[in-house]
């Protein structure tokens, strides 16, 4: 089984694993956007990134492990959106992919 770890924030990675070993790991595929030039998550990239490490295997021998974002205090409410959509944009990329999610608290992680 390959299990593919996700930190989705704009800083996060992209870790695979597989029997136990990890075979890669990635920073997290960002871009410039907008007017101010902030970064932001790139989700065409992440779905090439997972699309070249998955080719020939299974895909119910892949499961996708998240971490569950929420609200933290002492975050602001911009940073806290854009995580949010980091993480929504990893989802649906996933989720379009028919990938087996699963998410972990961040206690947990």
């Amino acid at each position: 089984m390959l299990i593919i770890g996700i930190d989705p924030g704009i800083t996060g990675a992209i870790c695979f694993f597989e029997d136990g070993e990890i075979k890669d790991v990635i920073e997290m595929p960002n871009m410039a956007d907008g007017k101010k030039n902030k970064r932001q998550i790139n989700g065409p990239q992440i779905f090439n990134e997972i699309s070249v490490r998955i080719k020939g295997i299974p895909k119910k021998d892949v499961l996708v492990v998240m971490e569950q974002v929420s609200a933290m205090p002492g975050q602001g409410v911009t940073s806290m959106f854009n995580f949010g959509q980091s993480f929504g944009v990893i989802k649906g990329v996933c989720s379009a992919m028919q990938l087996s999610m699963y998410f972990v608290r961040p206690t947990k992680w």
